[in-house]
């Protein structure tokens, strides 16, 4: 085997490898203190809740969803640019 090989085979975890479970435990240890911040509500979902007293107000949500979204985004722009 050569020493590039070797390298690698080094620095590779298998599924059957005995560090995996710590690993994956300090992984899951460190997201779980780096989200614990994070707000669990969803503003887009707070945004399509508010009231819809007009029919503009249902565009409105549409086009921001299509314009302003990270989700939808690239689509809306990719459809923009076919038709």
């Amino acid at each position: 085997m050569s020493s590039e090989a070797k390298h690698i085979s080094e620095v590779l975890l298998s599924p059957a490898h005995g560090d995996l479970k710590r690993l994956a435990e300090a992984a899951g240890g460190l997201l779980t203190e780096r989200f614990a911040r994070v707000p669990r509500d969803s503003g887009v979902a707070r945004f399509l809740a508010s009231p819809n007293e007009y029919g503009w107000d249902i565009k409105r949500k549409l086009v921001w969803l299509g314009i302003d979204s990270y989700l939808f985004r690239c689509f809306f722009r990719r459809y923009l640019d076919d038709d």
